[in-house]
């Protein structure tokens, strides 16, 4: 028996024939199937659409048969992606109470299809349901994959990852014992979308480019469009901008006009706002919003309508952004896109010079509970600003706190780091205006714990560190941390109009004001690039050296007597400065580290109620690396040596080496890493600018690849006294700001770990394996890291590696006291 199929994402996987002119009535239906399939798969959709209605015609008189039926469900599925919903319900209901199985399945899947589309979940859900209740004999077999597809569909809509990946996977399977390539892609791309929304951009990669080879073969260009669409956002994610656009370009090229056009259009136009260019992203979002309403597809209708505003915004076009922002707020938008659109409107009435106006809109806001937590810590931080301005610092300061209580509260609601970590990078900007706020005030210790309240709240959440610590004030908690941990800390907070250095002691908190952000990034860049490329001696003659050394210790250095433990905590682009490199020209020229013994903490949060003891476990190490050479990545001419010498520094029979072929990505976690007090990397490592939890270091191939990725080792506890990973620009790739550098450093600090040792950029082989050994003989003296690794990079400096270059890429971040 012939079983008809579904067409789009629920369509069997037909041969492609290409429309010749012919006489419909000359040709079996099998033919006008085939014909109107290949036409709609390539976007010729009134190809398809005439031939779906003329096949139809010549069974007008059999209503009840097969192939009636099916050309009437093939003219709904085209209708439905031209948006024509009205006239596609009426097909589909159009013979429901005498349906088969199968048409009873396959009808109830594409209004299944038509309400996700319109965000209406429940209702996709029940007739997913029915369709699932409906008998299953053979002659409805094929369509289980295409139910698990739309399935997958809703449950990632509905964020239920793990739920969604099974749908997927088994719509794949499915697929693939039919022969099915079609759907075979369709599941690969739902499998991609899935890692898109848990921010693993790489991981989806491989998923859309078997998508895109599969319908490419097939010469499916409305589906092409589709996979461009996705890998252009990917790349775009990953900072390969170029690439992205690439992708986007091929997408624009063969979109036809279709729901899908107003996505296509729109993520272009997101593409130039992540590189800042708002002009070039404006018409791309223009022609997005008028697709999404030609199309009928409201959601989308608000979001492009929310992201033009932005664009608009962005160049100050106030009257434009409020005529579109305005039509948006008319089309009946759901209480979440309303409230982001509010607070458009209100921007603009700030910006047009409206503000009790704008002070309006944030109330309503307020009061309207929108049920989106960041529309309103933006409210009240957007309002203490307005009361700031006008000299209110009363009214500034009590919406400024509300703000702070809302968002510690939706960042506790979070589940995942990454997550966290971006919506917190997302505050900067309020954290920023009222630290200034605060030091307007003259409340320096109460701008510190603000600053530092922004700082590393994820780690300590994750390793259940306490941090409510009322009692005393803040000023003598940080003078507290300071004792106990026998160090100066340095604080430093940049931020655009100017910055601040908080320097505390067991005796006292000083505060000095800082130049600029701008200014300090600018120096930041120049020094790394004259350490790290041209390789010359700051100690003669870098003017940016000099300038840094100057403004960023040179305030605190009557504060810090020498040989003292000094705890750094950076921000902003201090994160890519090594302070240790920072020359000193009293007396004799040299470096800050003979002067100091330095070590980076995330923040004061982590230490302040939870001091923790060093390990207990006997002294043994996992040494991982010199694996086995991979495209790109050339085999480390010393990596041999070094785990053989880090190895020979503990030769307790629990030590264990994993090295060549067994250093595998999976034999990480399975070494059980969290019995070892010491753990060693020695490997390439690939840092993500983007997204710095798919940061990897680079190992031998095995059943999951050859990458050990940065939220891999979230997964396995740790109780390790220190963590070194031996790697070029290993320990982060992005500085979030919050949160600091993060990467591998930040996720083995984050399971456990009490120290990590971990590169800030490329490093010479040779000069890493000796100071690599100096280390660890120190740490097997007794030493604790900070101390053991100035150790070594003191006696790198009087032998043949002098310069930073060789000795200074690798840091100390530490949370032990």
């Amino acid at each position: 028996m012939w079983r008809p199929a579904l067409l789009g994402l629920l369509l069997l996987c037909g041969a492609l024939v290409w429309f010749t002119p012919s006489k419909p009535a000359a040709l079996p239906p099998e033919e006008r199937r085939r014909r109107a399939l290949a036409d709609f798969r390539r976007g010729a959709f009134p190809e398809a659409l005439a031939e779906a209605r003329g096949a139809a015609l010549a069974w007008k008189d059999r209503p009840d048969a097969e192939w009636f039926r099916e050309f009437r469900l093939l003219e709904a599925e085209i209708l439905l992606e031209q948006g024509q919903s009205a006239r596609a319900l009426e097909l589909l209901d159009a013979g429901a109470g005498a349906e088969n199985p199968r048409f009873g399945i396959r009808r109830r899947t594409l209004r299944a299809r038509l309400y996700l589309r319109q965000s209406e979940f429940e209702k996709a859900s029940t007739l997913l349901a029915e369709a699932a209740d409906l008998p299953a004999g053979e002659d409805v077999a094929d369509l289980r994959s295409e139910t698990d597809l739309l399935r997958g569909q809703l449950l990632g809509r509905q964020n239920r990852m793990e739920d969604a990946e099974r749908a997927y996977r088994r719509a794949r399977q499915e697929a693939l014992r039919a022969g099915d390539s079609f759907r075979q892609a369709a599941a690969a791309n739902g499998l991609g979308m899935i890692r898109t929304r848990r921010w693993q951009w790489d991981e989806a990669l491989p998923f859309f480019h078997e998508a895109l080879r599969i319908w490419r073969a097939l010469e499916a260009d409305h589906f092409i469009v589709g996979a461009d669409n996705n890998l252009g956002m990917c790349y775009s994610h990953l900072g390969e901008f170029d690439k992205a656009m690439d992708y986007r370009q091929e997408a624009l090229r063969l979109v036809k006009p279709s729901a899908r056009l107003a996505e296509v259009l729109g993520e272009t136009g997101s593409l130039y706002m992540l590189q800042d260019q708002a002009a070039n992203a404006i018409p791309y979002y223009r022609r997005a919003l008028a697709a999404s309403r030609q199309f009928g597809v409201p959601a989308e209708t608000a979001r492009w309508a929310g992201n033009l505003t932005s664009a608009l915004l962005a160049v100050r076009d106030w009257a434009e952004a409020e005529r579109i922002n305005n039509e948006a707020l008319h089309s009946k938008p759901d209480s979440r896109s309303r409230a982001f659109l509010e607070l458009n409107a209100a921007a603009i009435a700030k910006g047009r010079g409206r503000v009790d106006e704008a002070q309006r809109i944030y109330q309503k806001v307020i009061a309207s509970d929108p049920g989106s937590p960041p529309a309103v810590w933006a409210s009240y931080a957007r309002l203490g600003s307005l009361f700031l301005a006008s000299g209110d610092t009363q009214k500034a300061n009590s919406n400024f706190e509300q703000a702070i209580r809302i968002i510690e509260q939706s960042r506790s609601d979070l589940n995942r780091s990454d997550l966290k970590i971006t919506f917190l990078a997302s505050l900067i900007r309020f954290y920023q205006d009222y630290v200034d706020a605060l030091m307007e005030q003259n409340a320096p210790a109460r701008a510190l714990e603000v600053a530092d309240s922004s700082r590393a709240r994820i780690l300590a959440e994750r390793l259940s560190l306490k941090l409510d610590t009322a009692g005393a004030g803040p000023g003598r908690e940080f003078r507290d941390v300071a004792r106990r941990s026998n160090s100066v800390w340095l604080s430093y907070w940049i931020a655009p109009r100017r910055s601040f250095l908080w320097v505390v002691t067991p005796r006292e908190i000083r505060h000095f004001v800082l130049p600029p952000g701008s200014e300090i990034a600018k120096y930041v860049g120049q020094y790394r690039e004259w350490i790290e490329k041209s390789l010359r001696d700051p100690l003669r003659e870098s003017e940016a050296g000099r300038w840094l050394s100057a403004t960023l210790i040179g305030p605190a250095q009557s504060l810090i007597p020498a040989g003292s433990r000094v705890t750094l905590l950076p921000d902003g682009p201090l994160h890519q400065l090594n302070f240790e490199t920072l020359p000193v020209f009293e007396g004799r020229p040299h470096y800050w580290i003979e002067d100091v013994t330095a070590a980076i903490a995330p923040s004061f949060s982590v230490f302040l109620e939870n001091g923790s003891a060093r390990s207990v476990l006997p002294p043994s190490a996992l040494v991982i690396g010199d694996p086995v050479a991979e495209p790109g990545y050339p085999r480390l001419s010393s990596a041999a040596a070094e785990i053989a010498g880090v190895a020979a520094r503990f030769p307790n029979p629990a030590t264990k080496v994993l090295a060549g072929a067994a250093a595998q990505p999976g034999a990480y976690a399975e070494a059980r890493p969290g019995r070892f007090p010491i753990i060693h990397i020695a490997a390439h490592a690939e840092a993500n600018p983007q997204s710095p939890l798919d940061s990897a270091v680079i190992l031998s191939p095995g059943a999951e690849g050859f990458k050990l990725y940065a939220r891999d080792v979230l997964n396995v506890p740790l109780k390790a006294d220190l963590v070194t990973i031996s790697a070029c620009r290993s320990s982060g790739a992005r500085t979030y700001a919050g949160e600091g550098l993060v990467g591998f450093a930040w996720a083995f600090l984050q399971v456990g770990a009490h120290s990590v040792i971990a590169g800030l950029w490329d490093v010479a082989d040779q000069s890493t394996s000796l100071l690599m050994d100096r280390l660890y003989e120190q740490i097997g003296a007794g030493r604790r890291p900070a101390e053991a690794l100035r150790s070594a990079k003191l006696s790198l400096i009087r032998g043949e590696y002098g310069r930073p270059y060789y000795w200074a890429p690798f840091q100390t971040y530490t949370r032990e006291p």
